[in-house]
């Protein structure tokens, strides 16, 4: 089977989006009056520049013997034989996607 990535339709407008406040929260940096408001802005810009980064790489691949779960900002590895069914859905919440849900051979449910 080789290597699958899955990756939620929705990841490049959330990492887009970042990317948007994090351009202007720079600009707003450049424009700010005194060092506290600069660095606070420069700050911030930083910080969501690092969750986009981090967000364009959430994925689920799956291969032939595991199913690795990698987040914002926890990686979680299942082995193919703790896996009994594999769902794909839309768990709901304040950001929503798709998500991989996973039954394992002990009866728990991940999302």
């Amino acid at each position: 089977m080789g290597t699958r990535q899955l990756r939620s339709p929705e990841q490049p407008y959330k990492v887009s989006f970042l990317l948007v406040l994090a351009v202007a929260s720079a600009a707003s940096a450049v424009t700010a009056e005194g060092a506290p408001a600069k660095a606070l802005g420069v700050g911030a810009g930083v910080v969501l520049v690092l969750l986009a980064w981090r967000a364009a790489v959430v994925r689920v691949s799956v291969t032939d013997s595991s199913v690795a779960d990698v987040r914002l900002f926890v990686r979680r590895t299942y082995e193919r034989t703790e896996v009994a069914e594999v769902h794909l859905g839309r768990p709901g919440g304040f950001l929503d996607g798709h998500c991989l849900v996973l039954t394992l051979t002990d009866g728990r449910r991940r999302r």
